[in-house]
């Protein structure tokens, strides 16, 4: 897929915009999805703006269109917002203030976005947010944007993630597809991570079709607590959810075993230094001089 123009806003923090005398900073830059202008703009400001990073916000990224204005490509510009455009905070959007001078809008702007030509992760995104793919408008765009720009961890986030390694879920039926994310938020459990749901995705997809409305998950479960060592199995998805509640996060059974082998080894290595330290042999080498000054054991005369 070739690279589309993206721009990318930095908008100064409320505190120092007054006090550093900053200015508001767009660039435009050549990307093949926003995720990646996101990244390549941040690396952009750093580059050029290294004393000024900590004071600007994380970049708004919005995609070049016609009736926009644009600066040479890979250059910060302060005068963007000089040339009759605003950021719209609803739609999370660049906008122009005003239709060019001399010219009517013969129709309105197209009240829904066209989902097929957006990129895959966005797309995964806006399945995992709104289990559709349909009717999308600029506003659950922009929450999908701001989904897939995400670097936190999150229920909707690992599950948009999970879909875009499922590339098949993304050609199903709309009608389908529900059915599909509908059973996922009934079985998984806040605090999973993407393999979980990927694993659900494929006992799903390998039911038979009479079957996977009903697909339910089966025993046994796997968790760990983030901030402890605990880790350990579960035969009731109920139990699990509870956990998961209380700060669990589920596992797959591949981490689940790793995890006990690793404690199997520390047992081990624990096991081993406890022996050591117990045997202390005594002690069998001498000195010259402590052999000469040692009396001799005589037993003849």
């Amino acid at each position: 897929m070739s690279d589309k123009v993206f721009g990318g806003y930095k908008e100064p923090k409320k505190g120092k915009e007054k006090e550093l005398n900053l200015e508001h900073l767009v660039i435009a830059i050549e990307a093949p999805n926003p995720k990646a202008a996101a990244v390549l703009i941040e690396a952009e400001f750093i580059k050029q703006h290294l004393d000024l990073s900590e004071h600007y916000f994380a970049v708004k990224v919005f995609e070049d269109r016609p009736g926009l204005p644009r600066g040479p490509l890979n250059e910060f510009i302060g005068d963007f917002f000089e040339r009759g455009v605003r950021w719209n905070k609803e739609l999370k959007d660049m906008e122009p203030v005003n239709p060019p001078a001399g010219t009517k809008k013969s129709s309105p702007d197209p009240e829904f976005i066209e989902v097929s030509k957006l990129p895959a992760d966005v797309r995964s995104a806006l399945l995992a947010l709104f289990s559709r793919t349909s009717h999308i408008t600029k506003h659950e765009y922009g929450q999908a944007l701001d989904l897939v720009n995400d670097t936190e961890s999150s229920y909707a986030k690992e599950l948009a993630e999970a879909i875009s390694r499922s590339p098949w879920i993304l050609a199903l039926y709309e009608e389908k597809a529900l059915q599909l994310i509908t059973a996922v938020r009934t079985n998984i459990p806040t605090g999973s991570q993407w393999p979980v749901f990927k694993k659900y995705f494929d006992v799903w997809n390998n039911a038979p079709v009479e079957k996977r409305e009903g697909v339910e998950r089966k025993a046994p479960f796997y968790y760990k607590r983030p901030d402890t060592d605990e880790f350990g199995d579960l035969f009731t998805l109920d139990k699990l959810n509870e956990l998961c509640a209380g700060g669990c996060v589920e596992i797959t059974k591949v981490e689940f075993l790793q995890l006990t082998e690793a404690r199997k080894a520390k047992e081990l290595s624990d096991a081993s230094l406890q022996a050591d330290a117990e045997e202390k042999p005594g002690r069998t080498v001498f000195s010259v001089e402590e052999l000469i000054n040692t009396p001799a054991c005589c037993t003849c005369r």
